[in-house]
């Protein structure tokens, strides 16, 4: 019997492989690719940097050159920890790609990356000096790396699986690795991979499951396997993410009844912020999130980030973790404890204070996870945790455009004709290996569920234009999951108290006057970040729109038959049936009363300044932001406007708006007279505001602001007052429908 050491491209392959294959009998040696490189190269006498040292030597390495033109990424430690992934990651692909900085400087012929190429090189230099002075190496830096071949003295061959692309850095050790045992690659070829192994294999292969037997340094074709070919998905769309999650569990709900085991259903989620969602409403615990629960979302490591601000020692760091006596939370406890004791052995080459080792310990473990204890039968995992696996029944929810195809930082620095003249893989390849892996579900799959969300913020991924791939039809979702949850009285309400840190750095008129309503509301939408249920375009966001447009354009011709006629043009072009046309109508009786008030007002003397003027302004440790509808100056008196649509503008007692609006014009119109007012649309008049009121507001606002920085830790309850739930989002969630 031969033995064989099995290479996975991930666990969870690995673990499905064995389930399938050694099910009742001894298991063979097995490893990750990560695993299995980390084990056979070596370079003597040097250790392997850790991945956070790689931070800490790289800011040093930065600030040693002359980096502006890379922009202010690195101005100072904490900034730097929070952006430096994109440039490792930068350098990560150059590695994997067998590219160096010099060799990509003969292909930028028009100099367009000329100062970005020298200070990466300059960068890279004293990267690799710091390194080589304390014994150090990086994956970058392996030219002189040795193949540990007495570990491969006990197998006949390496049977390696791998999903998605082999990088050029791990094909070249597998050819040296041939010399000495024969490796067989297992690799599920399709149209979107074919080109790139072609051409890293140098010959023609056909779509299939592929066996290439590399021996001598040599690769050629060894088996193939025909793949059937895959059903098309059904895709559903819908209008918001509220109204999706009901339909994730009606479609649960229905398989269940049909027979499917909960084992083989599973969610898997192009973006795995997603799960927060889910979260939400799963209160039965019927999903098991494969993906844990990460550090940085728990209460104690956000403690832990507020709390810098004032530790100034490692000392005071610890004490502080020493005092988290809470049982609800041990496990968490437990875990930053642990990976502090791997954290320390690295202390010492640290060249930075004591508060900028702490700031590297969080940045070292904000990505760790917790195991999801105590979770259901159905999996939840992310797309990349699916390669390899089979699941007879899946849902793939939010197949939108900005979450696939993903993004990748490692697009940052060089565009795609010197990436592809380099040899390094494209914008067109990501998006090729993100397709692959999506029609390597489908193919493992019985039956796939897509849905989708089209409204106007969001629009479904183009992706699934691809009808090779998906069918190309997408279907309108029924109403009634906007009501899965009321009708299957899914809630079974009890008030239990959230406690969370709270954290406000900035803030808006709008979240300032939720979080003043109520506090849950708040905790649900800006520190869970759950979005609102989208609501359709109303007549008056086509008013505003058209009156911002037209006034833009009116700043530059100074025509008001102009301006009139484009305004209307505009309104004329929203609506979708005959309420709206008729919504439109008498919306254009107030506006044209409107634009001749605005003519008499310009003849007057006033004339727009600002249009949609965004601003921040720093109030203690608070900035308030938002963006004023439009300001007008007439000599020394300065006119700020905010356009309401509303017939009634009584003025919550929690709106601070205006004042937020007038805060920032003192800002920008230092020493002039400043007044404030609603413009208020349907009857063409501005309603001024009371002076000595907003100077009662500001002096409230101040306290407000002054009591936020002095919470850390707070209880969000439910509001008091009824009437504030009537168009909430979440009141499902709360039981207040």
């Amino acid at each position: 019997m031969s033995n064989n050491l099995y290479i996975f491209s991930s666990n969870r392959a690995r673990k499905q492989f064995f389930l399938e294959n050694f099910d009742n009998s001894f298991l063979p040696d097995s490893k990750t690719l990560g695993e299995f490189f980390e084990t056979i190269l070596r370079v003597d006498g040097k250790i392997k940097i850790p991945d956070i040292l790689r931070r800490i030597y790289l800011y040093e390495s930065i600030k040693e050159c002359n980096t502006h033109s890379l922009g202010e990424f690195a101005s100072n430690f904490s900034k730097f920890l929070s952006n430096s992934d994109f440039f490792l990651k930068f350098y990560d692909e150059l590695c994997a790609e067998c590219v160096s900085i010099e060799y990509l400087e003969q292909f930028d012929i028009y100099a367009f990356y000329e100062d970005h190429l020298k200070i990466l090189k300059d960068i890279f230099r004293i990267y690799h000096k710091k390194l080589t002075e304390n014994n150090l190496y990086d994956k970058y830096f392996v030219e002189d790396y040795k193949i540990n071949v007495e570990l491969l003295s006990n197998y006949d061959e390496l049977q390696v699986f791998i999903s998605g692309f082999l990088s050029k850095f791990e094909c070249k050790i597998f050819y040296e690795l041939s010399e000495i045992k024969p490796i067989i690659l297992k690799i599920k070829i399709n149209k979107f991979s074919k080109t790139y192994y072609e051409r890293l294999f140098g010959m023609d292969i056909d779509c299939g499951l592929v066996e290439f037997l590399v021996r001598d340094s040599k690769v050629s074709i060894k088996a193939k396997k025909n793949i059937q070919l895959h059903k098309q998905p059904l895709i559903m769309e819908f209008s918001n993410k509220v109204s999706l999650v009901g339909a994730i569990f009606a479609q649960i709900d229905s398989w269940l009844e049909s027979g499917v085991a909960p084992e083989d259903i599973c969610v898997i989620l192009p973006n795995e912020e997603f799960v927060a969602y889910l979260k939400l409403f799963d209160t039965a615990r019927n999903f098991n999130y494969a993906m844990g629960i990460k550090l940085k979302d728990t209460r104690i490591f956000k403690q832990l980030k507020l709390k810098t601000d004032e530790i100034c020692d490692v000392e005071s760091f610890l004490r502080f973790i020493s005092e988290f006596n809470d049982n609800k939370d041990l496990f968490v406890i437990k875990k930053i404890q642990e990976s502090w004791e791997y954290f320390k052995p690295m202390i010492p080459y640290f060249a930075q204070l004591d508060k900028e080792i702490v700031l590297s310990f969080l940045k070292y473990i904000e990505e760790y996870t917790i195991d999801d204890v105590g979770g259901g039968r159905i999996k939840v995992i992310g797309i990349l945790e699916s390669r390899d696996i089979n699941f007879s029944h899946v849902i793939m929810p939010e197949f939108i455009e900005g979450v696939v195809p993903s993004f990748s930082n490692k697009d940052i620095f060089l565009n795609t004709t010197i990436k592809k003249e380099a040899s390094l893989p494209t914008k067109l390849d990501r998006e090729n290996l993100q397709k692959s892996y999506y029609l390597n579900i489908l193919q493992n799959s019985k039956e796939v569920i897509i849905y989708t969300i089209n409204n106007d913020d969001t629009k479904p991924s183009r992706f699934l234009l691809d009808k090779d791939v998906f069918c190309g039809k997408i279907h309108n979702a029924s109403k009634e999951y906007d009501d899965y949850f009321v009708k299957n009285n899914f809630y079974k309400y009890s008030d239990s108290e959230i406690v969370d840190v709270l954290n406000i750095k900035a803030i808006s008129p709008t979240s300032l006057k939720i979080f003043l309503d109520c506090k849950r509301q708040y905790y649900y939408k800006y520190i869970l970040g759950l979005k609102d249920k989208e609501v359709r375009e109303h007549v008056s966001n086509a008013i505003h729109n058209a009156l911002h447009i037209g006034f833009v354009n009116f700043l530059k011709h100074g025509n008001f038959n102009l301006l009139s006629q484009e305004v209307f043009r505009l309104i004329d072009e929203y609506g979708e049936n005959e309420l709206d046309k008729f919504n439109v109508s008498l919306a254009k009786k107030y506006v044209k009363d409107l634009l001749l008030n605005e003519e008499e007002r310009y003849k007057s003397g006033y004339m727009p300044k600002f249009l949609e003027k965004e601003f921040t302004i720093d109030i203690g440790k608070i900035t308030l932001k938002g963006r004023i509808d439009r300001i007008d100056v007439r000599g020394d008196e300065i006119l700020v406007l905010d356009y309401k649509y509303k017939k009634n503008n009584i003025k919550s007692s929690h709106d601070f708006q205006m004042l937020f609006y007038k805060l920032a014009a003192q800002r920008f119109f230092p020493n002039k007279n400043i007044k404030v007012g609603i413009y208020d649309v349907y009857n063409a008049k501005i309603e001024y505001y009371d002076e000595s009121k907003l100077e009662k507001e500001e002096q409230e606002l101040l306290k407000i602001l002054n009591d936020i920085e002095e919470i850390k830790e707070l209880s969000f309850t439910l509001t008091d007052k009824r009437q504030v739930c009537e168009y909430c989002s979440f009141k499902y969630i709360c039981n207040r429908y």
